[in-house]
């Protein structure tokens, strides 16, 4: 049992590797833009 667990985990940290560099990305643009949103709010008033 503690051994199937442990393989379907280290597939997915092989998914998620691959799946994880585009969502870094992605949030990373959206961070920014939360950033940014924050930003102007704060200087525009």
């Amino acid at each position: 049992m503690a051994s199937e667990i442990r393989s379907k985990v280290s597939v997915d940290a092989e998914y998620y590797k691959q799946l994880g560099q585009p969502l870094v990305l992605l949030s990373l643009v959206v961070l920014a833009g939360v950033v940014q949103k924050i930003w102007a709010s704060v200087f525009l008033h």
